[in-house]
């Protein structure tokens, strides 16, 4: 069976507030074949949901994760610095670096 291919295009408009609605109805589906299903009385033809629905990260959620990310980043440069040291013999304080990072997670809480 060949492919449809669909030439006509129609815009819709909705406020914010109308969209987060239909959003949140399309449970992770696709806009346009979802639309066109109902439109047309198919639905059979309703599309899986392509991916979970997320809700969007709140601003103290997203400084947060930057913050764990660099975090993280510190604790891979240690062990990297900290392989590094053992093989060429070399001693670091592993121990200041880490209560650095503690002192840092701490501040998040």
């Amino acid at each position: 069976m060949k492919p449809r291919k669909y030439t006509v295009t129609r815009s819709l408009r909705f406020t914010p507030e109308e969209w987060t609605s239909i959003n949140g109805k399309l449970g992770g589906r696709k806009w346009s074949p979802t639309a066109r299903a109902l439109l047309l009385g198919d639905v059979t033809a309703i599309p899986p949901p392509t991916a979970p629905a997320r809700r969007p990260m709140s601003a103290r959620d997203a400084r947060l994760t930057l913050i764990l990310a660099g975090v993280g980043n510190n604790l891979n440069q240690l062990a990297h610095a900290t392989n590094r040291a053992a093989l060429s013999g070399q001693r670091i304080d592993v121990l200041t670096r880490l209560l650095a990072i503690q002192r840092e997670m701490e501040r998040l809480q």
